[in-house]
């Protein structure tokens, strides 16, 4: 095993690219858990879960789950525009239509909780190994279980309520703080920075 110890973030992120220089697989833990594309299903998952009508997170979850392609969700939401109908267009979609009928199950369940429930249910692990890079991918999703448990650990030492809705705006904290760290996507070859 081969590790590298650096005293700041940035001499990490100088060795990891010299050792891409030198043809080394390099693994190290980056910022950006909540922009990854499965970062990014997760949270619209989460967020359309809270928001029953939010239609960008319903946009998200059918496309990034690579369900529909994003055109064809533009063209079936006009189509449903026109008909002016009463049900909701994301009706049509396998993943909405679970988490639709999840909801009132979880409004009594903590965010890690919620988070196994998306994982396990509505297989994510499955959906984001199809991504390519599964290994990082996977990483990321154990990531996001991680700081679910964080996040209710701070909510139990600070004495209040940890919600979904304070999760949510919690992992909006951590990004804009630059403190959302990916997985490590560690590889049996790689050396660890």
């Amino acid at each position: 095993d081969v590790a590298v110890l650096c005293r700041s973030n940035a001499q990490c992120l100088n060795m990891a690219e010299a050792l891409y220089r030198a043809g080394l697989q390099a693994s190290i833990a980056r910022t950006g858990l909540l922009g990854s594309r499965e970062g990014s299903l997760v949270l619209a998952c989460l967020k359309y879960l809270l928001t029953p009508y939010d239609h960008l997170s319903a946009t998200e979850i059918v496309v990034l789950s690579g369900e529909k392609t994003l055109e064809t969700v533009v063209d079936e939401r006009i189509d449903w525009l026109q008909r002016d109908e009463k049900n909701t267009w994301e009706g049509d979609h396998s993943l909405i239509r679970r988490l639709n009928e999840w909801r009132p199950q979880t409004t009594n369940l903590s965010a890690s909780e919620i988070l196994n429930l998306l994982l396990d249910e509505l297989e994510l692990r499955r959906i984001v190994a199809t991504m390519g890079d599964a290994g990082q991918r996977l990483d990321n999703i154990e990531r996001f279980r991680c700081l679910a448990l964080e996040y209710e650990s701070a909510c139990t030492r600070l004495h209040s309520a940890a919600s979904l809705g304070g999760f949510l705006l919690w992992l909006g904290n951590l990004e804009r703080a630059k403190l959302d760290h990916q997985g490590a996507g560690e590889h049996e070859d790689a050396v660890r920075v």
